[in-house]
């Protein structure tokens, strides 16, 4: 059977447009604030090449995509809250069942991520993460070449002297 490398490409991008934060008290849920809204953007912890470390290590793929010879990129859209936890994941561009799983399991066992902040005040903040899965065969070892038996030669007849 021919192993299935996986290659993850990584971006937090821009978010949907979501309603203003209003200074509500503190018992209820405040909205999370636009992606590109805030001064300063949520983060993964050691940055983006972390990040990249992390789910190389933690990706798998699945064997039903396999079998569908699946591939592309699924984006999960989540909330990045106050405390830097990871919550209300979803994906929001899917590719096969088996890979959206996957990218929601991954985004939901990530590390707690450096918060958003908004006007100097820590804010729950919408962000987006492409993942992208691709299967090759590349680094399987390719099966050795048959090598050709040279053909019997026809047996010849014997002549006699005479």
């Amino acid at each position: 059977m021919r192993k299935l490398i996986i290659a993850a490409a990584l971006a937090v991008i821009a978010a949907t447009a979501v309603t203003a934060q209003d200074p509500a008290p503190a018992a209820a849920e405040e909205a999370p604030v636009n992606f590109s809204a805030v001064d300063e953007k949520p983060a993964y912890p050691g940055g983006n090449d972390a990040m990249w470390e992390w789910l190389l290590s933690n990706i798998h793929y699945p064997r039903e995509a396999a079998k569908d010879s699946a591939t592309g990129i699924v984006t999960v859209e989540f909330i990045v809250e106050k405390d830097g936890s990871i919550t209300h994941p979803r994906v929001t561009r899917g590719v096969h069942p088996a890979l959206d799983a996957e990218a929601l399991r991954l985004v939901t066992a990530m590390p707690k991520w450096t918060p958003g902040v908004l006007d100097d005040t820590i804010v729950r903040t919408v962000s987006y993460l492409p993942i992208s899965f691709f299967a090759t065969d590349r680094y399987t070892p390719k099966p050795a070449k048959a090598t050709k038996k040279p053909a019997a030669k026809p047996a010849r007849a014997k002549r006699s002297r005479r």
